[in-house]
């Protein structure tokens, strides 16, 4: 989704399709939708032509619609993108998760436009923004609009990118023409000079898997002026829980994280990338995440990503219990082939089991998930869910440098040198 700013919708064309809502009973509040006198008797008199929908039939109901969307953009603002990824689209999830998220709170739905199509609907929920430093920092209203779709018994958004729309783009500031490099090297060994963190690596030590880890990163920051900071293509299930605004704050402080450690199983190394920026400049610094995640059983890697082409991968599954332990089965699509079944693992054993996909697709990204069953649980596991990415493709977040460039590129900007 993009948080660039889109006119508001004033008035909703309904077309025939959407008559079958409307006769299934599926309302929206008055304030959300305006119908004129002629699309009311249009909509009367496409319902009557309408065949019944066959019993036992999931409609699409717009009260489910919204109660989905707000506990959609809730996650967001609570910045709990994992859990938001169950309402994503599946084909756009993978997508999803290596977008950042730029700063927003009070989401609430403004518009929703209904499109000659019953299964989707074109969503505008108006959010509060900050620009970071050194932008003015008061909240201002930002739309948002996406399409949701209702595939499968239930609705799902098509996600676009969130990425924060470079500072020169900002409502009501001038393009500004780029730097030359030396102004650029310049302003970043002023952001190094004046911030400094107390480490580099963050250890968590040993932890039980599916507990939260609270973590702390101690920096001083020399003068009066905050800086902007965001964490690009953080780790699974790593938040920020302190910088709302996304700025830090001049003087000594700390930086308060979450990582949560249901996704991850054995050692972890994870590397963390924080974008720190001021005056249109930006510097990476980087961060090492590791420890161990305790699982009685495990796999190595815990999610599979297929080339467009691959059909079969291996995976090494760990028994680190004392229990011996028999996988004797497999639950997934009718996609996906596991061999070889059953298997028996002793205490501290390994086994290779092979994934083979036995369905072609196309949709690139296109994520799943495997189940390994247990003939009896060990330690209060009783299997192994694997993720599956089809037709992987590395999403790479571009840079609010290299977003300024192709945006200076498009509007002709000369580029000094």
């Amino acid at each position: 989704m993009s948080l660039l700013p889109r006119p508001r919708i004033a008035l909703i064309h309904l077309q025939l399709p959407i008559a079958m809502l409307l006769l299934a009973g599926f309302f929206l509040d008055a304030p959300d939708i305006v119908l004129s006198e002629t699309q009311n008797v249009q909509k009367q008199s496409s319902a009557a032509a309408r065949p019944a929908a066959p019993t036992g039939e999931i409609k699409p109901s717009l009260d489910t619609l919204k109660a989905r969307v707000n506990a959609y953009w809730s996650l967001l603002a609570r910045e709990r993108k994992s859990e938001a990824l169950q309402y994503v689209e599946p084909s756009r999830r993978a997508d999803f998760k290596a977008w950042p998220m730029p700063p927003f709170s009070e989401p609430r739905i403004t518009t929703l436009a209904l499109s000659p199509k019953a299964e989707e609907v074109s969503v505008t929920v108006e959010v509060r923004r900050v620009f970071p430093p050194p932008m003015p920092t008061t909240p201002f209203s930002w739309p948002v609009t996406e399409s949701w779709v209702f595939r499968n018994g239930n609705w799902f958004v098509l996600a676009e990118n969130q990425a924060a729309v470079p500072l020169s783009t900002a409502p009501g500031r001038p393009i500004a023409s780029p730097l030359s490099p030396p102004e650029i090297a310049k302003r970043q060994k002023a952001i190094q000079d004046a911030l400094h963190f107390g480490t580099t690596e963050l250890d968590f030590g040993t932890v039980r898997r599916g507990d939260s880890v609270a973590l702390s990163l101690g920096y001083e920051l020399a003068g009066k002026e905050a800086f902007g900071i965001f964490f690009r293509d953080p780790p699974d299930d790593f938040y920020v829980r302190n910088l709302p605004d996304r700025t830090l704050p001049a003087g000594k402080a700390q930086i308060e994280a979450e990582f949560l450690t249901k996704a991850y199983a054995g050692e972890v190394n994870e590397k963390l990338t924080a974008i720190i920026s001021s005056h249109d400049t930006e510097v990476p610094f980087e961060f090492k995440l590791h420890g161990f995640v305790y699982a009685p059983v495990y796999t190595a890697p815990m999610t599979l990503r297929f080339l467009s082409g691959e059909h079969a991968k291996e995976i090494l599954v760990k028994n680190i219990s004392k229990s011996e332990v028999v996988i004797n089965d497999y639950l997934s699509t009718k996609e996906f082939d596991v061999t070889p079944l059953p298997q028996t693992i002793p205490p501290g054993g390994t086994c290779t089991l092979k994934v083979t996909i036995v369905r072609d697709r196309q949709e690139k990204n296109l994520i799943d998930t495997l189940n390994l069953s247990f003939d009896k649980s060990v330690e209060d596991q009783g299997g192994l869910d694997i993720g599956i990415v089809r037709n992987y493709q590395e999403v790479h977040q571009k840079s609010q440098a290299e977003e300024l460039q192709e945006l200076l590129k498009k509007f002709g900007v000369p580029i000094k040198k």
